[in-house]
């Protein structure tokens, strides 16, 4: 009797689980984003391919973007996926670096996967109440510079470091 009412608990855990796993499906100037959990889009700015996507059960938001790495003045068409990345993460790092108070902070480098995953902290900042952070994944495909940044606002469960860093590794696709 035990056993039945355990492999009944057990299957409705799953079955639970399995329907509450839901999958938010895009597609930003031509890439195919699947994000997990219910996410809507809050803006965008179809010409730059910038989409502001919010997670309002997690209280979480996505900054995706994607760009045709020939529109920037860095771009080569000798350049490989990795030497392209090098050059959009150097180029993007400088330009926060200069004229204004910040912190970047790169928090992984996979050269073999060829992604990298930073953060970027704004101090200071204008009709914001302290820093503004964001946490930043860099990857390439098919030669377009991909940027999902993300911002969680969830004051009371803040994801830590490593926990940001696994959710945004699960969103690489190359």
């Amino acid at each position: 009797m035990r056993s039945k009412i355990a492999i009944i608990i057990t299957l409705g855990f799953l079955l639970s689980s399995y329907f509450s796993l839901s999958q938010s499906k895009f597609l930003i100037n031509n890439e195919p984003f699947e994000f997990p959990g219910k996410w809507e889009t809050k803006g965008l700015i179809k010409k730059s391919g910038q989409y502001h996507l919010y997670n309002k059960k997690e209280k979480l938001n996505l900054l995706v973007s994607v760009r045709n790495s020939s529109n920037f003045e860095f771009y080569n068409d000798t350049l490989n996926s990795n030497q392209l990345l090098e050059k959009w993460y150097q180029w993007e790092t400088n330009y926060w670096k200069s004229g204004q108070e910040v912190e970047i902070k790169e928090l992984k480098h996979n050269i073999a996967s060829n992604y990298i995953v930073w953060r970027l902290t704004l101090k200071n900042v204008s009709d914001y109440d302290g820093e503004l952070v964001s946490t930043i994944l860099y990857f390439t495909r098919n030669r377009k510079l991909i940027g999902i940044s993300l911002n969680d606002s969830s004051k009371k469960n803040q994801m830590t470091d490593n926990e940001l860093l696994v959710f945004l590794e699960q969103l690489y696709k190359p």
